[in-house]
């Protein structure tokens, strides 16, 4: 997309309306804004052709990363402070996969659920995102002390050790006992079988698979090809699961740790 950005925020309480978006800020030439996970969550987004869309949310600090970027201030956050607790992939083939990576992340920090949607790896510890997008070359991965990188570890050795396709894709997201499931990402694994530890992962922070309910659009390029979604995925219909111990971890999610991890609170 070259210098166009797609800027996603996350809000709770009265939404903000597309028009009054772009009549704000002139470098915006679309916006769309609808409902996501449950609890009055709402989601941005915003077309930009130069720039990072800022949102005036109560006059706090600027805050965000690129592409996606904003103000965060009371009851707004941008893909900036977002992280994420589960990973999904809607190819069934993908089970073994996730499983071995539990395994290996070890009892009572991740477990899968099958059931209620694709199969899904629930992580007991929400994994910050401090970067809008990062890569990994799993050969020196481990130079990388970061939670994320030892997730990434655990599913490339899965991914080595199963039956799955050398390329996979997953979507990330995170669950809060206040909002439900709602995506924040994707990410894309390749492991070469043939070779000893050799490999790549890409992640990407976006809000682009959700679903947005009630949504309302505004300006020329709304329905460009700079401003497509998805592909939407449907969000998980199961519970979060209680064994484990991954329910006693989730429960200590307060609303300061949900907004420094992705969704803002008053």
């Amino acid at each position: 997309m070259g210098d166009w950005t797609i800027s996603t925020l996350w809000g709770h309480g009265p939404r903000p309306t597309p028009r009054a978006v772009l009549s704000g800020d002139r470098g915006a030439l679309a916006a769309r804004v609808g409902w996501v996970g449950t609890g009055g969550l709402w989601q941005l987004d915003v077309l930009r052709k130069y720039g990072r869309f800022v949102l005036d949310h109560g006059g706090r600090r600027p805050s965000g990363t690129k592409p996606a970027a904003g103000r965060s201030g009371t009851g707004c956050v941008t893909l900036s402070q977002t992280g994420w607790n589960y990973l999904l992939s809607e190819r069934p083939e993908t089970s073994g996969l996730l499983h071995a990576a539990a395994d290996l992340l070890g009892h009572g920090r991740a477990t899968v659920v099958v059931g209620g949607g694709p199969p899904m790896l629930c992580l007991a510890d929400v994994v910050p995102c401090d970067q809008p997008d990062m890569d990994w070359e799993l050969s020196s991965s481990y130079e990388d002390p970061s939670a994320e990188a030892r997730v990434i570890e655990a599913l490339a050795l899965a991914g080595a050790q199963t039956r799955t396709p050398q390329r996979s894709t997953f979507v990330l997201g995170l669950w809060t006992s206040a909002y439900g499931y709602v995506h924040t990402g994707r990410l894309t694994l390749v492991v070469d079988r043939s070779l000893h530890w050799c490999g790549c992962a890409e992640r990407h922070l976006t809000g682009q698979h959700n679903e947005l309910h009630g949504e309302q659009t505004a300006g020329e390029y709304a329905h460009s090809t700079y401003f497509e979604r998805g592909p939407l995925v449907s969000a998980p219909t199961a519970p979060w699961p209680s064994s484990s111990g991954l329910s006693a971890a989730a429960s200590r999610t307060s609303p300061t740790t949900m907004a420094r991890h992705g969704f803002g609170t008053e």
